[in-house]
């Protein structure tokens, strides 16, 4: 019996993206991305461009390193608690700077913003002012909590314990700042004034000189 042979089809042309290949809009970054680098050498930024670079630190860093040090508990881990008590450490260090650079951009800041933007401004520091000891004090505990057991290994799950239970607070306390400082600029997050700003006349005025 003879076998009836069909003509096959030509295969039909797939194009297939390569994650290596570029659009022309996105290898035109590259250029930009050149030049803004270019443009940071030889100047230093503004002191308000520094504040809000480094601010996620003591927030969602300090968010991370302290579900991480949770981990660490939970699953009985040295490693993993010791790398997020120095992460704690940093984030809440960082918080210096934060705080520094943000006064010396008070002014500026305030000069863009609108009356109630202001109000946000002024409580913004005065929480900041409130409340910055307690990033020290969480920097002292995680790096007790990281030296401490190197000659006394007891030590390490009371003082890990007593570092957490900070870091909660202090994660708290640095939410509560940054609610704050998220209304200056951005009127969409408001729902009014700060309660209270009647009353707070202008406590963060000497804030603001000192750190100038």
């Amino acid at each position: 019996m003879a076998i009836k042979s069909f003509p096959l089809a030509a295969p039909r042309a797939y194009r297939i993206n390569s994650p290596l290949s570029l659009t022309p809009a996105q290898t035109s970054v590259f250029p930009e991305m050149v030049s803004f680098l270019g443009s940071l050498t030889g100047q230093v930024p503004e002191s308000e461009y520094l504040h809000v670079l480094l601010n996620p630190l003591p927030v969602h860093g300090l968010f991370i390193a302290t579900f991480g040090l949770i981990f660490g508990f939970v699953f009985r881990s040295p490693a993993a608690r010791t790398v997020s008590l120095a992460l704690i450490l940093i984030s809440a260090a960082a918080a210096w700077p934060v705080y520094h650079y943000g006064g010396a951009g008070y002014d500026r800041v305030l000069s863009l913003t609108d009356t109630t933007g202001g109000l946000w401004l002024e409580e913004h520091v005065h929480r900041a002012e409130k409340l910055l000891p307690a990033f020290w004090i969480l920097a002292a505990l995680s790096a007790s909590a990281l030296l401490v057991p190197l000659k006394r290994p007891r030590t390490a799950c009371p003082l890990g314990v007593v570092t957490l239970c900070a870091a909660l607070f202090t994660l708290v306390a640095g939410g509560w700042i940054a609610y704050a400082g998220g209304r200056v600029r951005h009127k969409e997050f408001r729902d009014g004034p700060p309660v209270g700003a009647a009353q707070s006349g202008s406590r963060s005025d000497h804030a603001a000189q000192d750190l100038k």
